[in-house]
């Protein structure tokens, strides 16, 4: 019997369709934009949210220490232009703080996905990866499911979906939200992961930029993705903008992780891989011949893939609300909402700002310097500084 060589699966072949039909705009986009020239390809009103949202979260965090990556029109001219890769060391320790959210999704003890708490207890993940209560009450959540090659390795966390107290789900934005138990079978509370809100507001990511994805590749401990990992593309207003592209590496197993930007904001829900074809459909390897699907499901990675695609986080928000859910969920679903928009405001809200705090450098002698505690979340983890002041 020969092997079928043509993509079969009708979600994939949608996918496939939608990169075809952009292919050459998104080639341009994104070379025009890693050119150094993202105001040719970008709407202005997203460069400039883009650009608030930069400077808002940078001196927040660095004010005091480092120099904001933004400063007037030059810093607009550097993040517009070719590609300025400084970060403070602190995109490593809000990197981990983010990933203490993600988790790895065993449905039915059968199939594998990734998935990352949102609040309130709430688990998101794909449609195709969680389908139905049924599915989601026959499955479990592993947290904390890593590779420790430093330090004492972490006990895994395991807990139970409880789709009796919330679900919902969509197969055209292919997602799922379900409620998690609030305890692990070690005893665990859930709130100990924080979450990572999902922000209905635009302006996250431009294209060029990078990305950073963090999935559970495979079934397997927690992994990252930052290197050679671009923002591909995005179509506003079209008939399929709530999708978006990008370059990172994914794995079957990876389907329901968060991307993020470099404020480790989730920007998209990862939800597929899309594959080369030629024009009669046909999947291409990565030598340029046409390779089976038997092939190709049992060697991915002789597969030419071609980009990888998400579900932007501000039309989820959208279709969150907008979605018909059960009565009961409803209550649920708007105390969700509440605490993704106070998360919003949070960077501004808790702004160490120099005039209320009083951060400067002590002059040499200075007697009777105190010490000042102030609090604040970053990804629903709480984070404490002491500030001298005197």
């Amino acid at each position: 019997m020969t092997s079928t060589t043509s993509v079969k699966d009708p979600e994939l072949v949608a996918t496939v369709k939608r990169f075809k039909r952009l292919a050459a705009t998104i080639k341009d986009a994104f070379e025009m934009a890693m050119r150094g020239h993202v105001e040719k390809v970008e709407d202005a009103s997203r460069i400039r949210k883009y650009l608030e949202r930069e400077d808002a979260h940078w001196n927040t965090h660095a004010r005091g220490s480092i120099r904001s990556p933004i400063s007037g029109e030059l810093g607009q001219e550097r993040l517009t232009g070719v590609s300025n890769d400084l970060l403070s060391i602190e995109f490593f320790e809000e990197g981990l703080i983010a990933a203490r959210s993600i988790g790895k999704l065993t449905v039915g003890g059968i199939s594998f996905g990734t998935g990352f708490l949102v609040g309130n207890g709430m688990l998101m993940t794909n449609h195709h990866v969680l389908r139905t209560p049924e599915e989601a009450s026959l499955s479990q959540l592993d947290m904390d499911l890593e590779t420790n090659r430093i330090g004492a390795a972490k006990p895994v966390e395991t807990y139970e979906l409880d789709p009796e107290r919330f679900f919902i789900t969509n197969k055209d934005f292919d997602f799922t939200i379900v409620a998690v138990r609030n305890t692990s079978q070690n005893g665990r509370s859930i709130d100990d992961f924080g979450f990572l809100p999902l922000i209905g507001g635009e302006g996250k990511i431009l294209i060029g930029r990078p990305v950073n994805l963090i999935q559970h590749p495979n079934g397997g401990t927690k992994s990252i993705v930052v290197h050679d990992s671009r923002f591909m593309y995005i179509e506003n207003g079209g008939t399929i903008d709530r999708y978006c592209w990008y370059s990172s590496d994914t794995e079957p197993g990876s389907s329901g992780s968060p991307v993020f930007n470099n404020r480790w904001e989730v920007v998209a829900l990862h939800h597929r891989a899309v594959p080369d074809v030629n024009a009669n459909g046909k999947l291409l390897g990565r030598d340029g011949r046409i390779i089976s699907t038997v092939n190709a499901e049992k060697y991915p990675e002789r597969v030419s893939w071609v980009a990888n695609e998400g579900i932007r986080i501000s039309r989820l928000v959208g279709a969150i609300q907008a979605a018909n859910i059960e009565h009961r969920f409803e209550h649920e679903r708007e105390k969700l909402m509440k605490v993704w928009s106070s998360q919003v405001g949070e960077i501004r809200k808790n702004a160490l700002s120099s005039d209320e705090f009083g951060i400067s450098e002590a002059p040499s002698g200075q007697e009777n310097v105190k010490a000042e505690s102030r609090s604040f979340a970053l990804n629903g983890m709480p984070i404490s500084i002491s500030i001298r002041i005197g």
